[in-house]
């Protein structure tokens, strides 16, 4: 697990949420801002997600994003399969 605290993530997702949406940040541009990759940051974003740390939101209209930022965003809650996040909100 990369051990990130949530305002170095939160830093990284300000700078890179001109490629998101609105105020949301793509993960995998958040993990490249910051030198790793989604899947070893995963456990980290759930754990600050959970704390309240961070928030994390999913891509709903994913007909209109870009299909390969989408697929190589996507991180799963670690207690349920069926939820999965995209994006973390840069606030």
């Amino acid at each position: 697990m990369a051990a990130f605290t949530a305002p170095q993530i939160l830093t990284a997702a300000r700078a890179v949420v001109a490629r998101g949406y609105a105020n949301q940040a793509y993960l995998c541009d958040v993990a490249t801002a910051l030198g790793t990759t989604v899947s070893a940051l995963a456990g980290t974003l759930n754990d600050l997600h959970r704390k309240g740390e961070i928030t994390l939101c999913r891509a709903d209209l994913v007909g209109a994003m870009d299909a390969g930022k989408v697929a190589a965003s996507e991180i799963h809650h670690p207690m349920l399969a069926s939820a999965t996040f995209h994006f973390v909100i840069a606030a």
